[in-house]
Protein backbone atom coordinates (compact mmCIF):
# COMPACT_ATOMS: atom_id res chain seq x y z
CA UNK A 1 0.00 0.00 0.00
CA UNK A 2 1.04 3.53 -0.57
CA UNK A 3 1.56 6.12 2.13
CA UNK A 4 -1.46 7.99 0.76
CA UNK A 5 -3.68 4.93 1.11
CA UNK A 6 -2.43 4.39 4.69
CA UNK A 7 -3.19 8.01 5.54
CA UNK A 8 -6.67 7.79 4.00
CA UNK A 9 -7.37 4.58 5.95
CA UNK A 10 -6.30 6.28 9.22
CA UNK A 11 -8.40 9.36 8.53
CA UNK A 12 -11.42 7.19 7.78
CA UNK A 13 -10.87 5.21 10.99
CA UNK A 14 -10.66 8.42 13.08
CA UNK A 15 -13.77 9.82 11.43
CA UNK A 16 -15.62 6.58 12.20
CA UNK A 17 -14.47 6.66 15.83
CA UNK A 18 -15.53 10.30 16.19
CA UNK A 19 -18.89 9.49 14.60
CA UNK A 20 -19.34 6.51 16.92
CA UNK A 21 -18.54 8.67 19.94
CA UNK A 22 -21.05 11.28 18.82
CA UNK A 23 -23.71 8.58 18.39
CA UNK A 24 -23.00 7.21 21.87
CA UNK A 25 -23.18 10.74 23.36
CA UNK A 26 -26.48 11.37 21.58
CA UNK A 27 -27.83 8.05 22.87
CA UNK A 28 -26.79 8.89 26.45
CA UNK A 29 -28.45 12.31 26.17
CA UNK A 30 -31.65 10.71 24.87
CA UNK A 31 -31.68 8.12 27.66
CA UNK A 32 -31.16 10.81 30.30
CA UNK A 33 -33.87 13.00 28.79
CA UNK A 34 -36.47 10.22 28.81
CA UNK A 35 -35.49 8.35 32.00
CA UNK A 36 -37.47 8.64 35.21
CA UNK A 37 -35.56 10.44 37.96
CA UNK A 38 -34.01 8.34 40.70
CA UNK A 39 -35.81 8.97 43.98
CA UNK A 40 -33.44 8.68 46.93
CA UNK A 41 -35.12 7.42 50.07
CA UNK A 42 -32.16 7.06 52.42
CA UNK A 43 -28.75 8.66 52.99
CA UNK A 44 -26.21 6.36 54.60
CA UNK A 45 -22.78 7.96 54.49
CA UNK A 46 -20.93 11.10 53.41
CA UNK A 47 -17.30 10.67 52.40
CA UNK A 48 -14.97 13.65 52.55
CA UNK A 49 -12.07 13.64 50.10
CA UNK A 50 -8.47 13.42 51.21
CA UNK A 51 -6.70 16.80 50.95
CA UNK A 52 -4.65 15.60 47.97
CA UNK A 53 -7.69 14.21 46.09
CA UNK A 54 -10.22 16.04 43.96
CA UNK A 55 -12.36 18.05 46.37
CA UNK A 56 -15.73 16.38 45.94
CA UNK A 57 -18.10 15.15 48.61
CA UNK A 58 -19.57 11.71 47.89
CA UNK A 59 -22.86 10.90 49.60
CA UNK A 60 -23.86 7.24 49.64
CA UNK A 61 -27.60 6.82 49.23
CA UNK A 62 -30.23 4.17 48.60
CA UNK A 63 -32.89 4.75 45.94
CA UNK A 64 -36.54 4.04 46.69
CA UNK A 65 -36.25 0.88 44.57
CA UNK A 66 -33.20 -0.34 46.56
CA UNK A 67 -30.47 0.61 44.08
CA UNK A 68 -27.32 2.21 45.49
CA UNK A 69 -26.80 5.81 44.42
CA UNK A 70 -23.79 8.08 44.83
CA UNK A 71 -24.26 11.83 44.88
CA UNK A 72 -20.97 13.48 43.94
CA UNK A 73 -20.87 17.16 44.83
CA UNK A 74 -18.10 19.54 43.81
CA UNK A 75 -17.38 22.49 46.16
CA UNK A 76 -19.62 24.92 44.25
CA UNK A 77 -22.60 22.54 44.18
CA UNK A 78 -21.99 21.56 47.78
CA UNK A 79 -22.15 25.22 48.87
CA UNK A 80 -25.36 25.75 46.91
CA UNK A 81 -27.02 22.67 48.47
CA UNK A 82 -25.83 23.75 51.93
CA UNK A 83 -27.50 27.11 51.37
CA UNK A 84 -30.79 25.38 50.53
CA UNK A 85 -30.60 23.20 53.64
CA UNK A 86 -29.40 25.79 56.16
CA UNK A 87 -31.89 27.87 58.10
CA UNK A 88 -32.00 31.50 57.10
CA UNK A 89 -29.41 33.56 58.95
CA UNK A 90 -30.04 37.18 59.79
CA UNK A 91 -27.08 39.34 60.72
CA UNK A 92 -28.10 42.03 63.20
CA UNK A 93 -26.14 45.04 64.34
CA UNK A 94 -26.00 45.89 68.04
CA UNK A 95 -28.60 48.60 67.47
CA UNK A 96 -30.84 46.11 65.61
CA UNK A 97 -30.62 43.74 68.60
CA UNK A 98 -31.58 46.46 71.09
CA UNK A 99 -34.60 47.53 69.02
CA UNK A 100 -35.66 43.93 68.42
CA UNK A 101 -35.40 43.14 72.14
CA UNK A 102 -37.55 46.21 72.92
CA UNK A 103 -40.16 45.21 70.32
CA UNK A 104 -40.22 41.67 71.66
CA UNK A 105 -40.78 42.94 75.22
CA UNK A 106 -43.77 44.92 73.95
CA UNK A 107 -45.04 41.85 72.12
CA UNK A 108 -44.64 39.69 75.23
CA UNK A 109 -46.59 42.24 77.29
CA UNK A 110 -49.40 42.29 74.72
CA UNK A 111 -49.48 38.50 74.60
CA UNK A 112 -49.69 38.36 78.41
CA UNK A 113 -52.52 40.95 78.53
CA UNK A 114 -54.50 39.36 75.69
CA UNK A 115 -53.52 35.73 76.27
CA UNK A 116 -56.67 34.19 74.80
CA UNK A 117 -55.78 35.66 71.37
CA UNK A 118 -52.43 33.84 71.19
CA UNK A 119 -51.58 30.14 71.01
CA UNK A 120 -48.52 27.92 71.54
CA UNK A 121 -47.29 28.64 68.01
CA UNK A 122 -47.23 32.37 68.76
CA UNK A 123 -45.34 31.71 72.01
CA UNK A 124 -42.81 29.54 70.15
CA UNK A 125 -42.33 32.27 67.53
CA UNK A 126 -41.70 34.86 70.24
CA UNK A 127 -39.14 32.54 71.88
CA UNK A 128 -37.38 31.98 68.53
CA UNK A 129 -37.18 35.72 67.89
CA UNK A 130 -35.81 36.24 71.40
CA UNK A 131 -33.05 33.74 70.62
CA UNK A 132 -32.20 35.71 67.47
CA UNK A 133 -32.13 38.96 69.44
CA UNK A 134 -29.84 37.60 72.15
CA UNK A 135 -27.61 35.42 69.95
CA UNK A 136 -24.01 36.57 69.93
CA UNK A 137 -22.93 37.97 66.57
CA UNK A 138 -20.70 35.70 64.52
CA UNK A 139 -17.35 36.90 63.66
Amino acid sequence: MSARADLMRLLTAFTSIDRARRLVDLHHAEVLATADPIVVSRFDVAMEPAPEDEQVLTVGCIAADGRPVALVLDPETRARVAGWLSPMRIELSDNDRVLLAFALELAADQMANRGDEFDDEDTASLAALNRVATEAPRG
